[in-house]
């Protein structure tokens, strides 16, 4: 039997001061139909989260995630499961509305 291809979990945030707003590193999903976004924060940041997708890397638009992923005041982790996606390209910012921290990011995916 073989086996599905996937992606190892990719770093797309690397120490991201939360201070401020923290955009990702665009990743090419290439065949991957599946995503996975895992996000962890240390410190009292509060703001949230954003996963957008793109097949161009210029133009832009946002995943409805519902309920919207959120830091909201103390160390956390968030993961992301997204199936079924088409575009080639996916990306993640943090909108701050208050205090601090270190953000870390990574993508993973797997074909269906």
């Amino acid at each position: 039997m073989a086996g599905k291809d996937n992606q190892p979990p990719a770093p797309i945030i690397t120490n991201g001061d939360m201070s401020a707003a923290v955009a990702s590193s665009p990743f090419a999903m290439a065949w991957f139909d599946n995503i996975c976004v895992t996000l962890w924060w240390s410190g009292t940041p509060t703001g949230t989260f954003d996963v957008q997708v793109s097949h161009d890397e210029v133009n832009w638009g946002s995943i409805d995630l519902s309920p919207v992923p959120v830091a909201s005041g103390s160390a956390g982790v968030v993961v992301i499961d997204i199936m079924q996606l088409s575009p080639r390209y996916i990306r993640v910012n943090y909108s701050r509305t208050s205090g601090t921290g270190t953000l870390n990011a990574t993508v993973s995916g797997k074909m269906v």
